[in-house]
C-alpha cells in the first residue's frame, strides 16, 4: 500500500505525527489520515511518498540549516527532551528525568536504559557526550566535522559535560540560563551513534544514525531518501513501513 503527499509548504511534522498517525488539524491531514477498511478500521503499513518543496542538505541536524534537512532528520534522530505534540511543554524523549542545582548551573538528566542505536550502538552518556562536545569543544575529535552554525540557539552557553555514569549526565552552563531546556529540544541537539560519526566523519549528514522509530536507507541525492521503519524501537513502533521523501 503507497500513500502520497505532495507540499512545499514549510510545515514540518514530528515523527510522532509520522509514526501515532493521530488526528489533528488541517495541515496534518496528509500524515495523519490513514486508509480504511470497509469497517473504518485503519490498515497499518504501507510505504508514504512525502513529496517536498526541495532535497535535504544535510541530516545531522546539528548542522541542519533548512527545513527539509529537519523534516527528513526528525525521523532517525532523537534528543535528550521534545516539545509536545500539541504544545511547547518540553516533554522527555532519551532522558528519562531531569533536575537543575539550586545555583541554576547544572542540569543533570537521568538517560534511557535499553535503547540501541540503529547500528546496534548501546545508547548511554557517552553517546550523548560525544553528540554535545563536538558542537562545542575544539579539541573534540569529531569537531571538524562539522560547521556548527546554530551553536548560539543550541548549547553555545554550556561550560561543561560531565559523564557522572553510564545513564546520567550533567551540563553545566557559565551563567544561570533557563533557556536551556527548550533549545535541548530543538532539532540542533540530537543524539547520534558516536561508532558512525567516527566512520563517517564529515559525511555522517549522508548516513545518519540514530535511534528513532525510522531507519535511514538510502539518499540519492535530488531525487530521494529512503527510510524504514525501526522495528526495534524503544517507544510505539512506527505504522508505517517505509517512508520516501522526494523532491518536487
Amino acid at each position: 500500500m503507497t500513500l502520497t503527499l505532495k507540499r512545499s509548504d514549510p510545515f514540518q511534522p514530528s515523527h510522532k505525527e509520522v509514526c501515532h498517525a493521530e488526528m489533528g488539524d488541517s495541515n496534518h491531514f496528509a500524515l495523519c489520515t490513514w486508509p480504511t477498511l470497509a469497517t473504518g478500521q485503519a490498515v497499518p503499513g504501507g510505504t508514504l511518498i512525502w513529496g517536498r518543496g526541495g532535497d535535504s542538505v544535510s541530516l545531522d541536524l546539528a548542522n541542519a540549516t533548512d527545513g527539509e534537512s529537519i523534516k527528513a532528520g526528525i525521523q532517525v534522530l532523537e534528543n535528550l527532551v521534545i516539545f509536545g505534540k500539541n504544545s511547547m511543554d518540553v516533554e522527555p524523549q532519551l532522558a528519562e528525568s531531569w533536575k537543575v542545582s539550586d545555583d541554576g548551573l547544572t542540569w543533570t538528566f537521568k538517560l534511557r536504559k535499553g535503547v540501541k542505536f540503529h547500528d546496534g550502538t548501546p545508547f548511554n552518556a557517552k553517546a550523548v557526550y560525544d553528540s554535545f562536545a563536538r558542537v562545542i569543544d575544539k579539541n573534540h575529535p569529531f569537531y571538524s566535522f562539522g560547521k556548527w552554525k546554530y551553536v548560539n540557539m543550541s548549547l553555545g552557553m554550556v561550560n561543561e559535560i560531565k559523564i557522572i555514569d553510564d545513564y546520567t549526565i550533567a551540563l553545566v552552563t557559565q551563567k544561570p540560563y533557563a533557556p536551556l531546556l527548550n533549545n535541548l529540544a530543538l532539532w540542533l541537539c540530537p543524539i547520534l551513534s558516536p561508532k558512525a560519526m567516527e566512520q563517517y566523519k564529515d559525511q555522517i549528514g549522508l548516513n545518519p544514525v540514530g535511534t528513532g522509530p525510522f531507519k535511514f536507507v538510502k539518499w540519492v541525492k535530488d531525487d530521494q531518501i529512503i527510510l524504514e521503519r525501526n522495528d526495534d524501537y524503544w517507544g510505539e513502533k512506527a505504522k508505517l513501513d517505509r517512508i520516501i521523501l522526494n523532491p518536487s
